[in-house]
């Protein structure tokens, strides 16, 4: 199993003008390539419209596709899931 943070942006990287439009953490199967979740890091506050609240400080994945993180940016500073 793999899990690892996705980040997407909306706008122009090039321009500054891209916002942050989503975290989220991602598990796959290597053996399958099989995506196993897909989960925001964290809740996002209204009115924002990105998907999760910030980046994740860490990541930790079990045999079983399991999957635990800390969220930088949440307003309690730690996600589990």
């Amino acid at each position: 199993m793999l899990a690892y943070e996705r980040y997407a942006t909306s706008g122009s990287e090039k321009y500054q003008t891209a916002e942050p439009a989503s975290w989220t953490i991602q598990v796959r199967n290597l053996a399958t390539h099989r995506l196993i979740h897909s989960s925001p890091t964290s809740t996002s506050e209204p009115p924002s419209t990105a998907i999760g609240n910030g980046p994740a400080e860490g990541v930790v994945v079990k045999n079983d596709g399991s999957v635990a993180w800390i969220a930088v940016g949440a307003p309690a500073m730690a996600t589990l899931n």
